[in-house]
């Protein structure tokens, strides 16, 4: 099974302030998976925010082959996580 926190992750770290918790599901099925997500707060949701505007600067100054090579390294990560995710 991946190794899926159900943690928010927020400029870097993680963050589960949340009280409530939602299930996740198979979105072409609607089952239940085994995996249970902290739901954000508001002050996690306007750090988020806050994070990403900051990076965004020096994002936008990458090339446009080195953006790709980003958002790629990323998916790789995601496809990691397999079919559950």
């Amino acid at each position: 099974m991946p190794n899926i926190l159900g943690q928010n992750f927020i400029a870097g770290g993680r963050s589960a302030l949340g009280q409530s918790l939602q299930k996740s599901l198979d979105a072409t099925t609607g089952e239940e998976l085994p995996y249970s997500f902290h739901q954000a707060t508001d002050g996690e949701i306007d750090a988020a925010a806050l994070a990403a505007k900051a990076a965004f600067p020096e994002f936008r100054q990458l090339s446009p082959a080195r953006r790709a090579d980003f958002l790629d390294a990323i998916a790789d990560e995601l496809d990691q996580l397999g079919d559950d995710f």
